[in-house]
């Protein structure tokens, strides 16, 4: 954020205690009281280790954090830690059964566990050869989906009979999707491609346009079906027709994308990225804002069932929670005309057109 007022050199800052007001001082003789009284973001604190996933419950209520330090975090919609599940190893994912009753983790163990809301582990799954990266259960509730480094997909009925091993992919796969319909299952992988499988097993499309040495981190379904979103190791989202035609490229990260969300109306796309930042963008192709709070890089970004939020988490532990509402942009000139608008209008020192930039914003006083 830029803080745009004084006329002449700045030559103190000085923040209120309770972080809400920022007073400046110039050469141009003036001193600035600047408002933060707006909550943009919110960091939530309690792992102890790399967040490897943060989803949101269906409900929107709670949110689950998946860490490297062995546990899964659960925390209400307001950023107070609810409840902690204890893992014997990293979490790699965790994700929410439809009706927001059950919590299935992925981990290095190469288990997959099932787990109720108290911490109680209901059932543990068995079956890969190596690290599990991804789940994700079905929308209709009745299986589940688990991305492996043993370069595998697997389908479970949520009993924890394995129905189906999907084999196709000839490096680790990183995540795994169900379309809105339960019925395709699209998984990404290091080997540049994405493959679009019937719940049967077999492969129905494969999307390799990233290239040979590209690796796929990511793919997610737009809410109508229709297209995908993918995150490269290329710094760029790209878009793709489930016909397997690619649509667009999204640049605008200056590192690798770890994950990308689509918002509930299936209007805007959220991206997180080892840059550090969130970016949104419009379905279009056009970068909207750059979300910046992260202090290291950021592997995962969800969006919450009602779209006004969205969940970051990354390395260092931290959690995120970005207000939407407060991140447009009439809020954000509400709020600049807040901070400025009695300094534009009775600095005499001020040109007549800037007096009256905050003319028709309507503001919060």
């Amino acid at each position: 954020m830029t803080l745009q007022g004084h006329n002449d050199e700045v030559n103190s800052v000085s923040f209120s205690p309770d972080g809400q007001t920022l007073a400046s001082g110039s050469l141009d003789t003036t001193a600035i009281l600047w408002n933060f009284g707006s909550k943009k973001l919110k960091i939530l604190k309690g792992h102890q280790s790399t967040v490897a996933q943060v989803s949101f419950s269906p409900d929107g209520k709670t949110i689950a954090s998946a860490s490297a330090d062995k546990t899964i975090k659960l925390w209400s919609a307001d950023g107070e830690e609810v409840n902690t599940l204890q893992d014997p190893d990293q979490v790699t994912s965790a994700v929410w059964s439809p009706d927001g009753k059950t919590i299935a983790s992925a981990s290095k163990d190469k288990t997959i566990k099932l787990w109720s809301l108290d911490g109680k582990v209901l059932r543990t799954l068995k079956g890969h050869d190596d690290k599990v990266r991804n789940i994700k259960f079905s929308p209709d509730g009745q299986m589940l989906a688990s991305a492996s480094w043993d370069k595998t997909v697997k389908l479970w009925s949520l009993n924890g009979k394995l129905l189906k091993t999907f084999r196709g992919h000839n490096r680790q796969v990183n995540s795994v999707s169900f379309s809105r319909d339960s019925k395709t299952i699209a998984s990404a992988s290091d080997d540049g491609t994405v493959k679009l499988w019937s719940v049967e097993g077999k492969i129905l499309k494969t999307l390799k346009g990233q290239g040979p040495n590209i690796q796929v981190y990511d793919a997610a379904w737009s809410p109508d079906g229709q297209t995908l979103a993918l995150a490269n190791d290329d710094k760029t989202i790209t878009l793709w027709s489930v016909k397997g035609k690619k649509l667009k490229t999204l640049a605008g990260h200056t590192a690798q994308v770890n994950s990308v969300d689509w918002s509930p109306d299936g209007q805007m796309i959220a991206s997180a990225s080892w840059d550090k930042t969130v970016k949104l963008w419009s379905r279009e192709g056009e970068e909207l804002q750059t979300l910046l709070g992260h202090t290291n890089y950021v592997f995962s970004v969800n969006f919450s069932p009602d779209g006004k939020t969205i969940a970051s988490a990354g390395a260092g532990g931290t959690v995120i929670l970005w207000n939407l509402e407060d991140l447009q942009l009439d809020k954000l000139m509400q709020d600049a005309c807040d901070w400025v608008g009695d300094y534009l209008k009775n600095n005499s020192k001020l040109e007549e057109s800037d007096k009256h930039l905050c003319d028709g914003v309507k503001t919060q006083k």
